[in-house]
């Protein structure tokens, strides 16, 4: 029998440890990144834990927040810059897992769930309860040589990396944690400019800077005659790394500055040892065509839903629409 519920406060001392047990782990799931998203999310994460015959099998950060009158339960809540979480477990626990989630929703009166997992997970006969959404991100193997790396970059790539050198761009570390003002500006633009706020706050990215040192946390901009034009941020976590985070100025864009920095993260996360380079979502097409350039292989994960009722499907699919007003009114209030 399976059974989801908090964990157990002496096996909750050893979070960590037990998070980095399981095959599928990701930094994600620490008791540091779950920290930060508390403080800068104004929500609370839950860790769950998944118990088979009382011993332990699975761990669930879950994030709980209510809106419009809905508990709402995610892991993760919000999924930009934090792109995997979801359940830890061997996959031969899987559908245990499922089997045990939906009592574990109903008892704790939660109206909608979803997980974003970095494996991939394919819905047996009797999984129908679920909503099951694939998701689709490029990997790339840094194992190779710098060489070989750029042989693999599609030539439209390279052309668009040569040519923002020749333009005279150029890439650097962020010096200091007050040039993220100038880089969230960047992201606020973005965002702006489809009618969205910004899905976290500048805290976040100072208390990154201020969580992680450098070689964990690589904060990477470019410059254009003293302007910072576009930035981005990489997460390693030993052997993996992950594009988390990027932003441009749209006038810049004919100067391929998001082409030269993507290629520097790629080397500087060659260089900081990791062997797996995430590029962080590939489900936007225009993204995907951009991403796949820099010869990554397309590779799938996912995302898991459910809701109490049908209502709550509808009010789901209308959360888009509320975002955007949202962001129409933060814009007028600028």
């Amino acid at each position: 029998m399976y059974e989801l519920h908090e964990i157990d406060p002496q096996q909750a001392l050893k979070w960590d440890e037990l998070v980095y047990s399981f095959p599928n782990h990701t930094v994600f799931h620490t008791r540091k990144w779950l920290s930060l998203l508390e403080k800068n999310q104004s929500l609370t994460v839950t860790k769950i834990a998944l118990y088979h015959q009382g011993h332990l099998v699975g761990l669930l950060p879950l994030s709980l927040k209510k809106i419009l009158l809905m508990t709402i339960a995610a892991s993760p809540f919000v999924v930009e810059d934090t792109p995997y979480m979801g359940i830890l477990t061997e996959r031969v626990h899987f559908s245990g897992f499922l089997k045990a989630l939906t009592p574990f929703l109903k008892e704790n009166k939660i109206h909608y769930f979803r997980m974003i997992s970095n494996c991939f997970y394919e819905a047996g006969p009797d999984d129908n309860a679920f909503q099951w959404i694939p998701k689709y991100t490029h990997i790339l193997d840094l194992t190779k040589s710098n060489r070989g790396l750029w042989d693999q970059l599609q030539s439209r790539c390279r052309t668009a990396i040569r040519k923002a050198e020749k333009s005279g761009v150029e890439i650097q570390e962020m010096g200091g944690r007050h040039e993220i003002e100038d880089y969230y500006a960047m992201i606020a633009q973005t965002y702006g400019n489809q009618r969205k706020p910004c899905p976290n706050p500048k805290g976040l990215y100072y208390d990154l800077w201020d969580a992680y040192d450098r070689n964990q946390v690589v904060f990477l901009h470019a410059k254009f005659k003293d302007e910072t034009i576009a930035g981005m941020i990489l997460l390693i976590d030993g052997k993996q790394a992950y594009y988390i985070n990027g932003a441009s100025k749209n006038e810049y864009k004919p100067l391929s500055a998001s082409n030269l920095l993507l290629w520097r993260a790629i080397t500087t996360a060659k260089e900081k040892d990791a062997e797996i380079f995430d590029f962080v979502g590939s489900d936007i097409p225009r993204l995907a065509k951009f991403k796949e350039s820099f010869g990554g292989t397309l590779s799938r994960h996912t995302c898991l839903e459910k809701a109490s009722s049908r209502r709550i499907y509808l009010l789901r699919n209308q959360y888009p629409k509320y975002k955007q007003v949202v962001g129409r009114l933060m814009r007028g209030l600028a």
